[in-house]
């Protein structure tokens, strides 16, 4: 998975592109964060995407100065057996979740938001709503 996150240079506004880039994935789900506002959840219609499938998602998110990107992008391959996060600070990782001797629990957004950025604290941030407006195969 991959995730661009766009910036309007009229307006300011914040703009998500999603690509599969990979094979299939599911489950798929993101966090962006800009000064004070985030978006979280899973892209619309479906949170699973075909291998070069893409979404464009408008969001009211408007751009600060600080350009240190802070959020992720995840899913689960297509078996469940394993999770991948790409973040936007830091080292990608993968999780084996199913397996001999591996049943982990799902991963929440906040607790992956605190591995890759431990001081965000998702209750200082205010949840805005967002919108696919675009989707490819």
């Amino acid at each position: 998975m991959h995730l661009e996150v766009q910036q309007s240079l009229d307006t300011g506004k914040i703009r998500l592109h999603i690509i599969a880039n990979g094979g299939p994935a599911k489950v798929v789900q993101f966090v962006v964060v800009e000064g004070q506002q985030a978006v979280i959840g899973h892209p619309a219609p479906t949170p699973t995407f075909r291998a070069g499938e893409s979404r464009i998602i408008d969001t009211p998110l408007q751009g600060v100065e600080d350009k240190r990107g802070t959020g992720f992008i995840a899913c689960y391959d297509m078996t469940g057996a394993r999770f991948y996060v790409w973040p936007m600070q830091g080292e990608n990782r993968s999780y084996r979740m199913k397996g001999v001797f591996r049943h982990r629990k799902p991963f929440s957004n906040d607790t992956l938001m605190k591995e890759f950025y431990p001081s965000f604290d998702i209750n200082k941030v205010e949840l805005m709503r967002y919108e696919t407006v675009e989707q490819t195969f």
